[in-house]
């Protein structure tokens, strides 16, 4: 069976279409996209943006992505752990929320269990303490008839007491085992519900990796990242173009034009959270967010000045 990288590129070859039309089609960077058919995932912006990027080639080349997705799906790569990325906002909410539903009883199953435990050995100490008496008092020398001195034995009431402590010793025993059984089913089901909701969560950031538009006004376009905390500009020159990046404060945080350096570069606003970029003679630029074409306000044909301004959601 062909890897999924092979099966995309046949399916694009078949349809007699190049990587630059592809990259046009799904406005993913080319690079990605020879990522994805060399089966190359980790060279992509993150691991969420992988099903998206397979969607969209997917749907460029005629395929239903989600019979891709079932024939090639154990292929894509699985979210990293929380030790190996930034967790992200769902991420956070859905930690606090699983804490929430912790069971609050289950202190107090462990108290009952220990209480029970004491009051068994209580209980014992008493029925001992009892025969111990009853003993001495049983033993005693009483006189007949006769006058002559016998020891009276109370066999019958011993044995009675002995069951007695064995029965509740016996139920103490099942009590605290069933509250045993109680609290790990308790415990088992909130860990089964949150394994559940992470599951749900994952598949949900997957689906919803990429670069949302939030607004549009003149040669202003605004756009939102989603499914990911990652904001990753990167900029392709074909000419002399001109890029000026600025904070929430239009403050200068970075400054770029081809000039002597290379017609690809890449800057990582991550630590900002958002980053606006005043462009200069944009026919001559292309902006990829995380991989993604972000697409100017205005036709760069009326208007060469743009500015694009990208944000977490």
């Amino acid at each position: 069976m062909a890897e999924l990288g092979t099966f995309l590129k046949q399916h694009r070859e078949n349809k007699q279409m190049t990587l630059e039309q592809l990259q046009e089609r799904t406005k993913i960077q080319k690079r990605y996209l020879e990522a994805i058919e060399q089966d190359d995932y980790s060279a992509l912006p993150g691991t969420f943006y992988a099903r998206a990027f397979v969607k969209s080639y997917s749907e460029a080349v005629g395929l239903n992505p989600d019979d891709v997705f079932e024939q090639f799906g154990h292929e894509l790569p699985q979210p990293k752990s929380q030790a190996d990325q930034i967790p992200s906002r769902s991420e956070r909410i859905k930690k606090s929320e699983v804490q929430r539903k912790k069971p609050k009883f289950a202190p107090f199953l462990s108290a009952l269990a220990v209480l029970a435990a004491v009051l068994i050995i209580a209980v014992a100490i008493w029925v001992f303490n009892m025969n111990d008496g009853g003993d001495e008092a049983e033993n005693m020398p009483v006189e007949d008839e006769n006058g002559n001195e016998e020891f009276e034995t109370n066999e019958g009431d011993e044995s009675a007491e002995e069951d007695e402590e064995e029965n509740a010793q016996e139920e103490g025993s099942d009590e605290e085992a069933a509250e045993a059984d109680a609290e790990a089913e308790n415990d088992e089901g909130s860990e089964d519900e949150a394994a559940t909701e992470e599951d749900d969560e994952d598949e949900e950031e997957q689906e919803e990796a990429g670069l949302e538009e939030a607004s549009v006004e003149g040669t202003h376009a605004e756009y939102y990242v989603t499914g990911s905390e990652e904001i990753e500009i990167e900029l392709e020159f074909e000419g002399n173009s001109y890029v000026g990046f600025q904070d929430q404060n239009r403050s200068i945080l970075e400054e770029a034009s081809p000039g002597t350096e290379e017609a690809e570069q890449t800057y990582d606003f991550t630590d900002e959270g958002y980053v606006s970029m005043n462009i200069g003679h944009a026919p001559s630029l292309t902006v990829y967010v995380n991989g993604i074409e972000a697409a100017y306000a205005a036709d760069t044909a009326q208007s060469d000045v743009q500015r694009i301004t990208v944000m977490r959601e």
